[in-house]
């Protein structure tokens, strides 16, 4: 409904936690306008993982083929000629409270899809939920990440940054300026000093080819 109802081409959902096993492909539409939305929601092997792909009726005919890596990888490959194609990559990557080897694994994982779709694609998008926190922009991030993100960089971003770095990416959403409210991902709170104080995080990113900045727009 929200893809259909802000004009939104191709969303990508992490955490289903599905309980079945099993691909399903859905449709919806909007009762304020004409437009359907495809939902492909992809079979995890664990309940507590779960990729989903939701697709603009005017996009849907260009679906080409989607796959499930693993529980944390999924891909959309999508015709944008008859010549060319797209791949947008969808990730739930682990969280701090992993296993640091869980996460190198996971980024080797990683690199080597996106590497192989580079290969067939012409475009190729990496998006999802990277629970990490990139942080502020310093002189040697110039290159794969804007000016306008939140917080300080932890080890999972710093596992991001290096992704970004030898793939040639692009973190597009910190390039443009937004209410602090519209850059947050994430929400929780934690005990201080007996207090509950609110805890405000960016770690969801598009990530896209550096040299598709100048036709991005905000």
């Amino acid at each position: 409904q929200d893809l259909i109802r802000y004009d939104l081409d191709i969303l990508c959902v992490q955490e289903t936690k599905r309980t079945k096993s099993e691909e399903r492909i859905d449709k919806f539409t909007h009762k304020d306008t004409p437009h359907s939305a495809t939902s492909i929601m992809l079979a995890p092997k664990c309940q507590h993982y779960g990729l989903r792909f939701i697709i603009h009726s005017r996009w849907a005919p260009r679906v080409h083929s989607y796959k499930s890596v693993s529980n944390r990888i999924a891909t959309l490959e999508l015709h944008l000629s008859s010549t060319s194609k797209a791949m947008i990559i969808n990730i739930y990557a682990p969280h701090m409270g992993r296993d640091e080897t869980e996460t190198t694994a996971f980024y080797a994982n990683l690199e080597t899809v996106y590497k192989n779709a580079t290969q067939t694609c012409e475009v190729v998008l990496v998006s999802g939920d990277f629970n990490a926190k990139i942080g502020q922009q310093n002189i040697q991030d110039d290159r794969f990440m804007g000016k306008h993100s939140r917080g300080y960089r932890n080890s999972n971003g710093r596992e991001l940054a290096g992704f970004c770095k030898k793939s040639k990416l692009l973190l597009a959403n910190t390039l443009f300026p937004h209410k602090a409210h519209h850059q947050t991902t994430w929400k929780g709170q934690r005990k201080v000093d007996g207090s509950t104080v609110p805890i405000y995080n960016q770690i969801d990113y598009i990530c896209i080819p550096r040299r598709l900045r100048p036709g991005l727009s905000n």
